[in-house]
């Protein structure tokens, strides 16, 4: 007998559970034995039309004896969900940003993020070319933030960002009960990363100051060329 492939089995995936995938792709279990080819390679089609869905990152069907279709969702690596006035979204470690689509179920950090410009967030996040001298300045800080962001998701810090200001001169990122200030006017936001990095994991530093580790100090300046000023 002709070998009859008609029951979908969500094997893997850290972004769907069985009841969201079943209901996005609009098939029913328990129908199954009722659905016809076209109906099977139109379910396929919602499966792999998946993928344009940003946070989404590849879609493998395999094929289980008698009758699965096993489906596999493999996801971008989400580092934070950030929160504006105007919009949500979902950062990366590559510091893309995707929709929150599909992500209600993932346990991240959570991040207010406030952008004093008077600026449009469309604008901001649009992918048009524009001769907005602003604007692009604006996007500008956004994508230093995000490459901010990216460094604090590799550290012991990762989960301690609760908001993230962008000021009129500095972009400003708030701990616990810490205060970090990167200059907005930098060329090169590496550079103050690089600050930064040099006192994540100073012991000698925090043995000095009598301190446990940097969420300890309430204010970090980066933004002086050849210093760093530390308030304990």
């Amino acid at each position: 007998s002709t070998l009859n492939f008609n029951k979908f089995i969500l094997q893997k995936s850290n972004l769907l559970d069985e009841k969201t995938f079943y209901e996005y792709i609009e098939y029913n279990i328990d129908s199954s034995n009722v659905y016809d080819s076209n109906d099977i390679k139109m379910f396929k089609q919602k499966i792999l039309n998946m993928k344009e869905i940003g946070i989404i990152n590849d879609i493998r069907l395999s094929y289980s004896l008698p009758d699965k279709i096993l489906v596999n969702i493999y996801s971008n690596n989400p580092l934070y969900k950030i929160n504006t006035d105007h919009k949500r979204f979902i950062i990366d470690e590559r510091g893309q940003i995707f929709d929150t689509k599909f992500t209600h179920s993932l346990t991240l950090p959570e991040i207010s993020l406030d952008f004093k410009n008077e600026t449009k967030y469309d604008d901001l996040f649009s992918h048009n070319d524009t001769k907005n001298n602003q604007i692009d300045n604006n996007k500008k800080y956004l994508l230093d933030t995000f490459k901010i962001l990216d460094w604090f998701g590799n550290t012991y810090l990762y989960s301690h960002v609760e908001k993230v200001l962008i000021n009129q001169n500095t972009i400003d990122v708030l701990l616990d009960n810490t205060k970090i200030y990167f200059s907005k006017n930098m060329n090169d936001i590496n550079l103050e990363i690089q600050k930064i990095n040099q006192i994540v994991n100073n012991q000698e530093l925090f043995d000095s100051l009598k301190i446990e580790d940097l969420t300890d100090l309430k204010e970090i300046k980066l933004f002086l060329k050849n210093q760093i000023i530390i308030k304990s």
